[in-house]
């Protein structure tokens, strides 16, 4: 009969705690794995703010960490919202009691807008207001 090993404790952590794009633009954040997986496992991210789109979690908001992964990662990009005024939170959650979340926890997307949009001040054109000259009078004079 052939011994079953207990499945090893995953440790992640995202791979810093902020990150930057540019409005139009993708970046990848990162997610280490510790030790590399030896099963197919998963960890929950909740995504908290507007701003950016999150590729690559599932449709309940799930990263998927493949067997043998020591880095999975997941793709941002900065959307032309005016919501970018305050970063995007991402939050790691353990899903299962197998896998353990070690800081940093949570990183911060800060969208950044290159694009300047044009301000058009309004040109003031003077206009000329006409006063009439009163016509002389008459004025009779002693004869």
């Amino acid at each position: 009969m052939q011994a079953t090993t207990a499945a090893a404790e995953l440790t992640v952590a995202f791979g810093a705690e902020a990150y930057q794009v540019e409005v139009g633009a993708s970046a990848k954040i990162t997610v280490s794995v510790s030790p590399a997986a030896d099963r197919d496992d998963e960890v929950e991210v909740t995504v908290v703010g507007h701003g950016v789109t999150v590729s690559g979690l599932d449709a309940n908001g799930k990263l998927a960490i493949p067997r043998g992964s020591e880095l999975v990662t997941l793709t941002v990009t900065g959307k032309d919202d005016d919501s970018n005024d305050a970063p995007v939170e991402l939050t790691l959650n353990p899903t299962s009691r197998k896998i353990t979340v070690r800081e940093p926890r949570v990183t911060s997307v800060t969208v950044v807008d290159t694009t300047s949009e044009s301000t058009t001040t309004p040109t003031l054109t003077p206009t000329a207001t006409v006063t009439p000259t009163p016509a002389p009078t008459a004025t009779a004079s002693p004869n």
